[in-house]
């Protein structure tokens, strides 16, 4: 109990530090214009700064970080079944273990794929705002 106490109190300082680091980091940017200067700031974002910009770098991340968890998960299942050796109620268990791990991809990465032809149906038809993502 106490570890998980100080596990939250840790998370809960790193989430509220990374906030604050967010919403001063333009301060602190902007104030920084020094062209010939080697300890300048660079946008992580390149040449697109936009708020657009910044949710598909997340994203992207997202996929980066989720695809090998995803495998890993299959991989968890597959051992499931291995070690089930024919006891019905634990293939039950590795059986719909499966079954959810397939549809969480599933919605993890179908996901992508629906705003991707989203963003690509409106920039089609002309929606204003759309351009920069």
């Amino acid at each position: 109990m106490i570890f998980m106490k100080a596990y939250f109190r840790g998370a809960f300082y790193s989430i509220k530090l990374a906030i604050i680091s967010f919403l001063f980091s333009p301060l602190v940017t902007a104030a920084q214009s020094c062209p010939g200067n080697a300890y300048c700031v660079t946008n992580p974002l390149g040449d697109n700064t936009s708020f657009c910009g910044l949710i598909i770098k997340l994203l992207n991340a997202a996929m980066v970080i989720g695809a090998p968890i995803a495998v890993l998960l299959v991989v968890y299942a597959g051992f499931k079944f291995v070690a089930a050796r024919g006891n019905t109620e634990a293939l039950a268990s590795a059986r719909s273990n499966l079954i959810y791990t397939l549809i969480g991809i599933a919605i993890f990465f179908g996901a992508s794929l629906i705003a991707s032809v989203i963003i690509g149906t409106l920039q089609g038809l002309g929606v204003n705002g759309i351009q920069s993502c």
